[in-house]
């Protein structure tokens, strides 16, 4: 599918790293549109379509010290305004740093051979459960009882 025919829906500014590590921002053109998957020939009777949105973020102009910002991304939350689709954008964002959460819960903190527990909004969840849209994470050392 090709959504890149659309007119551009929105822009958006995202704050990027370079390669040194330094904070700046990137204007991003928006695009989004619904489709309809269908499921594969021969499941039809078991499966419902599914409706989807696809999400479009790509950079006005190509930095010099990174890549552009190319995001496709698909969802099947409505997105019906401007302000909906940055809203799945800046989760999208998020999720890079969650990702660094994990990955040193898991190996700076050795966090599976610590018997730590975790909950997300006051239920236990494994240490590797996903956070975005959470409003409440704890992480409970063996001594807390947990």
């Amino acid at each position: 599918m090709d959504i890149s025919i659309r007119t551009v829906q929105g822009l958006h500014r995202v704050e990027v790293r370079d390669r040194a590590g330094r904070v700046g921002t990137a204007a991003v053109e928006l695009r989004y549109r619904r489709i309809t998957v269908l499921p594969p020939i021969g499941k039809q009777k078991r499966y419902p379509p599914l409706s989807l949105t696809v999400l479009y973020a790509r950079e006005l102009e190509t930095p010099k010290d990174r890549p552009a910002i190319d995001w496709r991304l698909i969802t099947d939350l409505l997105v019906d305004s401007p302000e909906q689709a940055v809203e799945k954008l800046d989760w999208y964002a998020r999720r890079w740093k969650i990702e660094v959460f994990h990955h040193i819960l898991k190996t700076g903190c050795r966090a599976e051979h610590a018997r730590l527990r975790a909950a997300v909004d006051q239920a236990f969840v494994p240490l590797d459960a996903p956070i975005a849209g959470a409003r409440e994470v704890a992480i409970f050392p063996p001594v807390t009882g947990g």
